[in-house]
């Protein structure tokens, strides 16, 4: 079987350290698949805005190395323990897939193409798409399932995310209109309260310092437990001078 991308995804994470594991808990995350010639067809798309929610299959295109591992240790775990790595969601795996169920916002034709805007994504930029699911309510949920080893992950409850003056001077001189503000700063706070640490460094006392790439900008942020602060916010281009 041969996979044949018929898309791309757009999306604000840039880098792969700060996607949300399956953010649908940040609504204010949002994405873009566009459909690539000869899938960017109207009747291919009929009557998919009648759905509510998407399953989307893609590629993990950005591995540095992509041999498949027979175990992995899942960051959520802390990195501590081993499962099989068909149970985890693992990128590594015998063929990099991966798939997210995502909130449709918007179906547009546009000039590059057909393109379904949607919220909650946990997907880098660029990624290769390969296939396009409706959500079935009736056959994809299960009232008695289970999350196996995820469940017995704690789960923070009560996050609080504040930000620096600097930071929020940051963002008001980056977008010029008060609702791009807040929607950025919106995004930043929605993204840190799903916690992007690795499991192992959840639990520190001391503080640390990380930054991830969000659109054009690095945010720069520290954790100490479940407290985050937003330190600053840089153009990407004047970080690295």
């Amino acid at each position: 079987m041969k996979l044949t991308k018929i898309g791309t995804f757009e999306s604000c994470f840039k880098e792969l350290f700060g996607i949300p594991r399956q953010s649908s808990l940040a609504p204010s995350v949002q994405g873009k698949i566009i459909l690539s010639p000869p899938f960017d067809r109207l009747e291919m798309i009929s009557d998919l805005d009648k759905f509510s929610h998407l399953w989307v299959i893609f590629g993990f295109h950005a591995l540095k190395n992509n041999r498949f591992r027979t175990t992995v240790r899942p960051p959520r775990l802390g990195g501590n323990k081993k499962v099989g790595v068909f149970a985890t969601r693992s990128p590594y795996r015998p063929n990099p897939l991966g798939i997210s169920l995502l909130k449709i916002i918007k179906i547009a034709k546009e000039e590059k193409g057909i393109s379904i805007l949607v919220s909650g994504q946990d997907i880098l930029d660029q990624t290769p798409i390969y296939d396009i699911k409706p959500y079935l309510p009736s056959v994809d949920y299960a009232t008695k399932a289970n999350g196996g080893w995820t469940d017995q992950i704690p789960v923070n409850k009560h996050p609080s995310v504040q930000f620096s003056t600097e930071s929020i001077n940051n963002i008001n001189k980056f977008f010029l209109e008060k609702e791009s503000q807040l929607s950025f700063q919106k995004i930043i706070q929605e993204t840190l309260i799903l916690d992007p640490r690795p499991g192992h460094q959840r639990s520190q006392k001391e503080l640390k310092t990380y930054g991830f790439r969000l659109l054009d900008f690095d945010v720069i942020w520290s954790a100490r437990n479940d407290n985050f602060f937003v330190e600053k916010v840089i153009k990407t281009e004047e970080s690295h001078l």
